[in-house]
């Protein structure tokens, strides 16, 4: 909620023309979704090779891996 605050605000002000705040959201979005997945691509590549220990303790980083039929199936006949 804040951003979008923050937003509504340059434009009120009159700071920055609303295609500007537009544009600078959707630049935020692809920055940070790209940050994102580069860091779990990273999590998932080289912590086997150097720390095996904590690949076991947390399996993924940031995203939670899809569940598998065998997964859901074995969930449910427990």
């Amino acid at each position: 909620l804040l951003p979008f605050l923050m937003a509504w605000s340059r434009v009120y002000t009159g700071a920055h023309w609303p295609s500007d705040v537009l544009a600078s959201i959707g630049i935020g979005i692809v920055f940070n979704s790209m940050l994102i997945l580069g860091a779990e691509r990273i999590w998932r590549k080289f912590l086997p090779k150097y720390r095996s220990e904590w690949l076991q303790r947390w399996p993924v980083f940031l995203l939670p891996s899809r569940p598998t039929v065998a997964s859901v199936e074995n969930s449910r006949l427990s």
